[in-house]
């Protein structure tokens, strides 16, 4: 089979794992407030009073990225984020949230402007033969599946031995700068300066944790609070402290952070099939969508 015919077969493939995520959700009461995902995208979860809000809340998390710097565009079918200074793959991508073939076009022509190799995650909302086409014909193939995930009854508190947390400031910042990057195994020769970052330190809906395990720097995590609901964001391990609980560790802290803050709900994503999807799930969140993530192979870069 020729390549172009493999990466079609994949793309059909990852567009029906993706559906998974699409079932009919009946006797829902409508969204009080515009969404940026269709009611029959959310899985059915009888737990959750109305899970149109769930992902709701999810959109909140992307649209949060117009106050971080560098170049940020929203129009109802993406959200694109670049900042090329940072090596960072949440900081250089655009999230389709619509089927809409001109807005990747329009996206990969600031992709090319800014000298930025292109990454698109595509919500479940978004998924469909022409957009994975157009993706292919630009030398991206679909990679992992991310679960966005939510919920509203965290799991009761867990003591995690030998891991200690801490809130960082001013005093912490270099080292959980370098922490998340050797925990997101971004290569030495590409690791920015902390002083990228510090713009963290002055935005107050966002709160950073550092995390130990007996006395060595382990991982750290973040949590973006809007109103009353909270964002399990960006948390990264670093390889040598990985598989001794330092994740779930950190999502229960933050969890708790943001109850005592007064959030009600929350949400998160992670890779489908990995240890960080089952921490989250353990936690408390259940699965309310997917979206699949498009790149380009390194050897084509």
């Amino acid at each position: 089979m020729g390549s172009h015919a493999a990466n079609a077969s994949r793309v059909k493939n990852h567009l029906m794992a993706a559906s998974y995520a699409s079932s009919v959700v009946a006797s829902r009461k409508p969204p009080t407030r515009a969404v940026l995902v269709h009611p029959e995208h959310v899985v059915n979860d009888p737990l959750s009073d109305d899970a149109v809000v769930a992902l709701e809340r999810i959109a909140q998390r992307y649209t949060s990225f117009r106050n971080t710097g560098g170049f940020f565009h929203e129009d109802d079918a993406i959200i694109q984020l670049l900042r090329p200074e940072i090596p960072l793959w949440f900081f250089n991508s655009a999230v389709l949230l619509r089927p809409d073939v001109a807005a990747v076009d329009a996206a990969l022509g600031r992709f090319e402007a800014k000298e930025v190799t292109p990454r698109f995650e595509v919500m479940a909302t978004a998924s469909a033969t022409a957009v994975g086409e157009r993706l292919i014909a630009a030398g991206l193939v679909p990679g992992d599946i991310h679960l966005m995930m939510w919920g509203d009854r965290p799991a009761p508190a867990t003591d995690f031995p030998g891991v200690e947390i801490e809130e960082v400031g001013p005093e912490l910042f270099k080292r959980f700068h370098v922490a998340n990057l050797f925990g997101f195994e971004v290569p030495v020769e590409h690791h920015s300066p902390a002083r990228e970052f510090r713009w963290w330190l002055d935005e107050p809906r966002h709160r950073m944790f550092l995390a130990c395990l007996d006395g060595e720097d382990a991982g750290v995590g973040m949590l973006w609070t809007e109103g009353d609901h909270g964002y399990v964001a960006a948390a990264s391990t670093r390889p040598e402290h990985r598989g001794n609980r330092v994740q779930a560790a950190l999502i229960a802290h933050r969890l708790h952070k943001a109850q005592e803050q007064g959030c009600t709900d929350f949400s998160s994503e992670a890779t489908w099939g990995t240890p960080s999807a089952r921490n989250l799930q353990r936690a408390g969140l259940r699965i309310a969508c997917t979206k699949t993530v498009w790149t380009r192979p390194v050897a084509t870069r």
